[in-house]
């Protein structure tokens, strides 16, 4: 049974909610995928009140969201660090400090940093001429 297979389904069981959420190159655990219905309210009780099943529609939206690609230009704090050399906590000081453009995006809130902002501050900061 693939992702599609159960597309009139509006309540899935675990295993074809875990199937869903791999076909859409999400791998993730029962546990897991128990916390975020629980954290995002796609997950209730069934019927006879023993088995958990997941909401189609509130699964498929929290994968949507799941997967949101940042806008051109923007990187993650994460990759922006690791590429600078510097540690996270320095890199978010900077950021702050500097008045760098973010944007958060996805269920977990992750900051992407505008790039070209980045490079026009540390220029800045460091006394680069800008037409290097």
């Amino acid at each position: 049974m693939k992702g599609s297979d159960f597309s009139n389904k509006k309540m899935l069981t675990t295993a074809e909610a875990l199937r869903l959420c791999r076909s859409r190159g999400w791998p993730i655990s029962s546990a897991a995928l128990y916390y975020q219905g629980l954290r995002f309210g796609f997950m209730e009780k069934s019927a006879d009140g023993h088995h958990w099943t997941f909401k189609r529609a509130g699964l498929n939206t929290f994968l949507m969201q799941k997967n949101v690609v940042p806008p051109e230009g923007y990187t993650k704090v994460s990759d922006l660090a690791q590429r600078e050399g510097v540690n996270l906590s320095a890199m978010y000081n900077r950021i702050k400090i500097w008045g760098v453009d973010t944007i958060q995006a996805g269920p977990q809130r992750v900051m992407y940093v505008s790039e070209v902002s980045y490079e026009k501050r540390r220029k800045l900061k460091e006394r680069i001429p800008l037409d290097e």
